[in-house]
């Protein structure tokens, strides 16, 4: 039978208490003189690069033990070199180095106050061991309740400062979004001006080379004249200095009565004045061809400056050209419009509704005897294509947004000709923001056609046009979408769906 024998715990205070104390006083003298203290916060840091990398010791070669994403915060607790030195520092209860680089981190100073308590760190801590749990119904203190609020309010404040960066980095990321909407503008139009000069001066130079033409075929002809009579000419320029040197009487001979003088006077005067009216005619050909002459060289001179311009305006065009393809390929690496390039479309769209309402009812437009509405269904597509974008509501990327197709986009080569579905009258016919080179033709009872992207306009506001007359070239004016025509039909300023009015199987 085991025997315990019998412990007096009453008696134990008053023999082992001085000792126990003596034992703990120890112990904390040994303790404060090995460094256990509680560290003081310096710096509060946010993390400003992507992948940094905490060390094990201040030191490059030290081994990476963690790497902090960019936003990330931690406590500052030594700084030592300064700028470019080490900091220690202390993230989720573990510690670490990193380098004191503006690059690196952001270090915001800790305001003076009453220091609290925080978990004591033993010697030489592991660094960054994830701290342990508290057990599961443990009550939390007064105390510890106190810092869990403050920490849940500096959790707030931290979360409030990452949504206004957020919004400022939206903001920021909004305005070059437009920025770059308004340049691809600005290219649009230039691209367009030197396009249409480049057509006018191409024109120019084929009426500058058939005027050449011309003008060396009447030198041809004016030579061949000259040829002809130079000759004849030249006898009877001979024979006149001759009849000068003898007088007409010698010329003539004695007469045999008075009528013969006579007869033979007048007859030398005609002969006279026929090789006059020959040389004068012949020295007014040689002026002419001189006058000829000096226009061809001047027709030849204003060829060639009609050519170097052209030169100048087809490397404008290329120039703004690779601009336009750069700014594309910039959108396309994005992969989707953001915000601010749907509220420029909006913006375009809305501008357009005001051109239409602004409109007045054209005086012409009671001379349109067929009905529009008539042929619902039956109208021609305006030219042969694929349909890449349709008529309704759509959703733009990533984003809870969506922006309305107001009509149709038919895929098209440059230069295609573009036809109109309807007899009607020009109401507008130049360049509108986010469209290109636009037209917009009334078809009678507040019924329009509108024609967008177009290269080329080949009617002025205020002409009238027939049912599958070509009005304009297709084009990439306005579009991001490359070379293509966007066709709209409204009623009383609404869109309506283009497919519903156009003939199927006609595109």
């Amino acid at each position: 039978m085991l025997y315990f024998p019998e412990t007096d715990f009453k008696a134990m205070p008053r023999k082992i208490g001085p000792f126990f104390f003596a034992c703990i006083m120890a112990a904390a003298f040994i303790l404060g003189r090995a460094g256990l203290c509680y560290p003081q916060v310096l710096y509060k840091g946010k993390i400003n690069t992507a992948k940094l990398n905490v060390r094990s010791a201040p030191d490059n070669r030290a081994s990476v033990v963690v790497v902090l994403n960019r936003g990330e915060r931690v406590n500052v607790l030594e700084m030592k070199g300064g700028v470019g030195g080490w900091l220690t520092v202390e993230y989720q209860g573990m510690q670490g180095y990193i380098r004191n680089h503006n690059r690196y981190i952001l270090l915001k100073p800790v305001s003076a106050r009453p220091k609290q308590k925080q978990k004591p760190v033993p010697p030489n801590p592991t660094p960054f061991l994830s701290p342990t749990p508290p057990a599961k119904g443990i009550q939390k203190t007064p105390d510890e309740s106190s810092k869990t609020s403050g920490e849940n309010h500096a959790g707030q404040k931290i979360i409030a400062r990452q949504i206004r960066e957020e919004d400022r980095k939206v903001k920021e990321f909004s305005r070059q979004e437009v920025q770059i909407i308004d340049r691809l503008n600005e290219i649009d139009m230039a691209l367009n001006r030197a396009r249409t000069t480049a057509r006018n001066l191409r024109r120019n130079a084929v009426a500058i080379a058939q005027e050449i033409e011309r003008t060396q075929a009447r030198i041809a002809n004016l030579n061949n004249a000259m040829k002809k009579t130079q000759d004849y000419a030249g006898k009877r320029l001979n024979a006149l200095f001759r009849m000068h040197m003898l007088g007409r009487l010698e010329m003539a001979g004695p007469p045999s009565s008075l009528f013969n003088f006579v007869t033979t006077q007048n007859a030398l005067k005609k002969v006279v004045t026929s090789d006059f009216a020959l040389l004068d005619k012949q020295a007014r050909t040689m002026a002419a061809l001189t006058g000829l002459e000096q226009d061809l060289n001047s027709q030849h001179k204003l060829k060639s400056d009609l050519q170097k311009q052209l030169a100048d305006e087809i490397e404008i065009r290329k120039k703004e050209t690779r601009k336009k393809e750069n700014i594309l390929k910039e959108i396309r690496r994005r992969k989707r419009l953001s915000l601010a390039a749907i509220n420029a479309l909006k913006i375009s769209s809305q501008a357009l509704n005001r051109t239409i309402s602004a409109m007045p009812s054209p005086a012409g437009s009671s001379r349109i005897k067929t009905s529009f509405a008539e042929h619902k269904g039956r109208l021609q597509f305006p030219l042969k294509g694929k349909i890449i974008s349709t008529f309704g509501t759509k959703r733009k990327g990533d984003y809870n947004a969506f922006t309305f197709q107001s009509g149709i986009d038919i895929k098209a080569e440059r230069g295609t000709p573009v036809k109109t579905v309807f007899n009607g009258e020009v109401m507008f016919a130049r360049w509108l923001k986010g469209y290109g080179n636009l037209m917009i033709i009334n078809h009678g009872n507040n019924y329009y056609t509108l024609y967008a992207h177009v290269e080329e306009l080949y009617k002025k506001k205020g002409e009238r046009v027939n049912t599958g007359e070509i009005i304009a070239t297709a084009g990439d004016t306005g579009s991001i979408k490359g070379p293509c025509l966007h066709f709209e039909v409204r009623h009383h300023g609404k869109p309506v769906d283009p497919l519903r009015w156009l003939k199927k199987g006609a595109g």
